[in-house]
Protein backbone atom coordinates (compact mmCIF):
# COMPACT_ATOMS: atom_id res chain seq x y z
CA UNK A 1 0.00 0.00 0.00
CA UNK A 2 1.02 3.55 -0.39
CA UNK A 3 0.73 4.32 3.25
CA UNK A 4 2.14 1.70 4.72
CA UNK A 5 -0.35 1.23 7.70
CA UNK A 6 -0.93 -1.23 9.26
CA UNK A 7 -4.97 -2.64 8.63
CA UNK A 8 -5.37 -5.20 11.27
CA UNK A 9 -3.66 -7.17 13.71
CA UNK A 10 -3.77 -10.25 15.88
CA UNK A 11 -1.12 -11.01 18.91
CA UNK A 12 -0.47 -14.47 19.32
CA UNK A 13 1.80 -16.55 21.10
CA UNK A 14 5.24 -17.24 19.57
CA UNK A 15 4.50 -20.68 18.67
CA UNK A 16 0.84 -20.26 16.83
CA UNK A 17 0.37 -21.36 13.65
CA UNK A 18 0.65 -18.25 10.88
CA UNK A 19 -1.62 -19.69 8.11
CA UNK A 20 -4.90 -19.99 10.37
CA UNK A 21 -4.66 -15.76 10.84
CA UNK A 22 -4.50 -15.14 6.80
CA UNK A 23 -8.65 -15.64 6.60
CA UNK A 24 -9.73 -13.30 9.69
CA UNK A 25 -6.84 -10.53 9.35
CA UNK A 26 -7.58 -10.82 5.81
CA UNK A 27 -11.32 -10.61 6.17
CA UNK A 28 -11.07 -7.59 8.59
CA UNK A 29 -8.91 -5.37 6.51
CA UNK A 30 -11.38 -6.09 3.26
CA UNK A 31 -14.26 -4.91 5.45
CA UNK A 32 -12.43 -1.44 5.14
CA UNK A 33 -10.06 -1.49 2.53
CA UNK A 34 -10.26 -2.65 -1.04
CA UNK A 35 -7.93 -5.45 -1.11
CA UNK A 36 -6.39 -6.54 -4.87
CA UNK A 37 -3.06 -8.14 -3.63
CA UNK A 38 -1.52 -9.54 -0.87
CA UNK A 39 2.10 -10.91 -0.44
CA UNK A 40 2.93 -12.99 2.40
CA UNK A 41 5.32 -15.80 2.82
CA UNK A 42 5.32 -19.51 2.49
CA UNK A 43 3.68 -20.10 6.07
CA UNK A 44 0.16 -18.89 4.73
CA UNK A 45 0.88 -20.84 1.51
CA UNK A 46 -2.54 -23.14 1.77
CA UNK A 47 -5.31 -23.63 -0.39
CA UNK A 48 -8.06 -22.20 1.46
CA UNK A 49 -6.10 -18.74 1.92
CA UNK A 50 -5.25 -18.57 -2.18
CA UNK A 51 -9.14 -19.32 -2.57
CA UNK A 52 -10.39 -16.91 0.74
CA UNK A 53 -8.25 -14.11 -1.23
CA UNK A 54 -10.14 -14.85 -4.46
CA UNK A 55 -12.79 -14.74 -3.22
CA UNK A 56 -12.52 -11.17 -1.71
CA UNK A 57 -11.40 -10.29 -5.45
CA UNK A 58 -7.81 -10.34 -4.27
CA UNK A 59 -4.37 -12.20 -6.06
CA UNK A 60 -2.54 -14.06 -3.17
CA UNK A 61 1.16 -14.07 -4.39
CA UNK A 62 2.66 -16.62 -2.25
CA UNK A 63 5.67 -18.57 -2.47
CA UNK A 64 5.00 -22.02 -3.18
CA UNK A 65 6.47 -24.77 -0.79
CA UNK A 66 9.30 -27.11 -3.49
CA UNK A 67 7.40 -30.32 -3.06
CA UNK A 68 3.77 -28.67 -4.45
CA UNK A 69 3.11 -30.76 -7.66
CA UNK A 70 -0.12 -31.09 -8.23
CA UNK A 71 -2.76 -28.11 -8.81
CA UNK A 72 -6.41 -29.61 -8.97
CA UNK A 73 -8.96 -28.37 -7.27
CA UNK A 74 -9.14 -24.59 -6.43
CA UNK A 75 -9.07 -22.60 -8.61
CA UNK A 76 -7.08 -19.78 -7.19
CA UNK A 77 -4.20 -21.89 -6.09
CA UNK A 78 -4.59 -23.35 -9.76
CA UNK A 79 -4.39 -19.64 -10.88
CA UNK A 80 -1.46 -19.05 -8.66
CA UNK A 81 0.68 -21.64 -9.37
CA UNK A 82 0.35 -21.23 -13.47
CA UNK A 83 1.16 -17.54 -12.88
CA UNK A 84 4.18 -18.19 -10.79
CA UNK A 85 5.38 -20.95 -13.28
CA UNK A 86 4.47 -19.24 -16.21
CA UNK A 87 5.90 -15.60 -15.55
CA UNK A 88 8.42 -16.23 -12.31
CA UNK A 89 9.82 -12.62 -12.49
CA UNK A 90 6.02 -11.21 -12.72
CA UNK A 91 5.02 -13.16 -9.51
CA UNK A 92 8.45 -12.90 -7.45
CA UNK A 93 7.83 -9.35 -8.25
CA UNK A 94 4.81 -8.63 -6.83
CA UNK A 95 5.73 -11.31 -4.50
CA UNK A 96 8.70 -9.06 -2.75
CA UNK A 97 6.06 -6.46 -2.43
CA UNK A 98 6.05 -8.25 1.13
CA UNK A 99 9.16 -6.54 2.01
CA UNK A 100 7.10 -3.42 3.00
CA UNK A 101 5.85 -5.55 5.61
CA UNK A 102 8.98 -6.37 7.37
CA UNK A 103 10.10 -2.50 6.71
CA UNK A 104 6.75 -2.22 9.16
CA UNK A 105 8.23 -4.62 11.61
CA UNK A 106 11.51 -2.84 11.84
CA UNK A 107 10.10 0.34 12.26
CA UNK A 108 7.78 -0.23 14.92
CA UNK A 109 10.68 -2.01 16.96
CA UNK A 110 13.38 0.76 15.95
CA UNK A 111 10.57 3.32 17.17
CA UNK A 112 8.88 1.69 19.70
CA UNK A 113 11.31 -0.77 21.04
CA UNK A 114 11.81 -4.66 20.00
CA UNK A 115 10.45 -5.91 23.13
CA UNK A 116 7.90 -5.15 25.52
CA UNK A 117 8.26 -3.36 29.18
CA UNK A 118 5.09 -5.55 30.69
CA UNK A 119 4.91 -8.51 32.56
CA UNK A 120 1.77 -10.01 32.21
CA UNK A 121 1.10 -11.77 29.23
CA UNK A 122 -2.60 -9.36 28.85
CA UNK A 123 -0.17 -6.52 29.44
CA UNK A 124 2.01 -7.28 26.80
CA UNK A 125 -0.88 -7.95 24.06
CA UNK A 126 -2.15 -4.65 25.17
CA UNK A 127 1.35 -3.38 24.68
CA UNK A 128 1.76 -4.36 21.83
CA UNK A 129 -1.44 -3.42 20.38
CA UNK A 130 -0.68 -0.24 21.39
CA UNK A 131 2.91 -0.15 19.30
CA UNK A 132 0.56 -0.72 16.33
CA UNK A 133 -1.78 1.87 16.97
CA UNK A 134 1.01 4.62 17.77
CA UNK A 135 2.95 3.27 14.24
CA UNK A 136 0.19 3.92 12.48
CA UNK A 137 -0.68 7.50 14.01
CA UNK A 138 3.23 8.32 12.98
CA UNK A 139 1.98 7.36 9.49
CA UNK A 140 -0.99 9.52 9.45
CA UNK A 141 1.26 12.65 10.60
CA UNK A 142 3.93 12.24 8.50
CA UNK A 143 1.41 11.68 5.48
CA UNK A 144 -0.39 14.91 6.67
CA UNK A 145 2.70 16.81 6.92
CA UNK A 146 3.97 15.35 3.37
CA UNK A 147 0.75 16.79 2.02
CA UNK A 148 0.76 20.10 3.46
CA UNK A 149 4.70 20.52 2.26
CA UNK A 150 3.42 19.81 -1.23
CA UNK A 151 0.65 22.13 -1.09
CA UNK A 152 -2.04 19.22 -1.74
CA UNK A 153 -3.49 19.13 1.36
CA UNK A 154 -5.74 22.36 2.15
Amino acid sequence: SKTKMVTSLKVTEGYAADSPQFIPLLKNTAKYFKVLGISVDKAYGSRDNFQFAEDIGAQAYIPFKKNVKKIKGFSAFSNAFRLARDKPELYNQLYHLRSLTESIFSAVKRRFLDYTRSKKLQARVNETYLKFICYNLCVLIRYYCDKEKIGEYR
